[in-house]
């Protein structure tokens, strides 16, 4: 097994090659862009007859890249809500509109509160986790005593309980439970803490060793994005335990093999 220093240095190093790889994506979709915009110009000025022969530069062809495209640089919202069509029970409430829009739409951490309050019995994992990670982005700047607050709220705490719940029943797919660490770090919600304090009325004592267990179990279903995301959030939550160190050691094993794989061309 590795030491600490080592998994560190592997963690920091996977980090930077996850950052370069991000970059080298970003320009890739940049340039797709640009040749799927003269593509639609292109078919704007062709004649009827080579529409016929061309399909993909028929209208809806050209709607179907636009949704490509935009996929690719859209909000984590919608990017869960399309990693949850795998699971059936989801399906229905994946496509529930008016609360994506409604989360979409928050200014404020007391906005997405406010919806968790009122709709918490009826989320699915898409739901859950795009509240807990729309609450992060809004945090972002905040003081620590402002996030302590919102950390504190009975809705938040209820929200973790229902992601714990949700975990525990095997719902969330790899990119959920990835995006569900970052977000957890990134409002530094104290999971190592938690775990340590045992019955603390809370109901979300267990809601870290629960998402090891899962990050293990999905671990082959994690792509670059879910492994970056997973070891960023563990280099911030400064978990110690020997079982996050094993589960940071395997998601270093897992960003090598994506390494591997796309330097063999697979």
């Amino acid at each position: 097994a590795m030491s600490q220093q080592q998994l560190q240095h592997q963690l920091q190093a996977m980090l930077l090659q996850q950052q370069q790889q991000q970059q080298q994506q970003q320009q890739q979709q940049q340039q797709q862009q640009q040749e799927q915009q003269q593509g639609v110009e292109s078919s704007d000025n062709s004649s009827s007859s080579t529409h016929q022969h061309h399909p993909a530069s028929t209208p809806a062809a050209a709607a179907g890249q636009d949704v490509a495209v935009t996929g690719s640089s859209s909000t984590v919202a919608t990017a869960v809500s399309a990693q949850s069509s795998d699971l059936e029970d989801d399906t229905s409430e994946a496509s529930d509109q008016e609360l994506q829009s409604e989360f979409q739409e928050s200014n404020c951490c007391q906005d997405v509160l406010d919806i968790v309050a009122d709709e918490l019995p009826r989320f699915a994992p898409f739901h859950t986790v795009t509240a807990l990670n729309r609450l992060a982005k809004l945090a972002r700047g905040m003081s620590w005593e402002a996030r302590r607050e919102v950390l504190a709220e009975s809705s938040f705490v209820k929200l973790l309980e229902k992601l714990q719940g949700q975990v525990d029943a095997g719902r969330l797919n790899a990119f959920q439970l990835s995006t569900s660490l970052y977000s957890c770090a990134t409002l530094q919600v104290p999971l190592e803490a938690l775990r340590g304090s045992g019955s603390s009325g809370t109901g979300i004592s267990r809601l870290l060793p629960a998402l090891e267990s899962a990050v293990q179990a999905r671990l082959a279903d994690f792509n670059d994005r879910d492994v970056s995301s997973a070891l960023y959030a563990y280099a911030q939550l400064k978990a110690r335990r020997p079982s996050s160190l094993a589960v940071v050691e395997q998601l270093c094993r897992q960003a090598q093999r994506l390494t591997d794989k796309q330097q063999m061309g697979g």
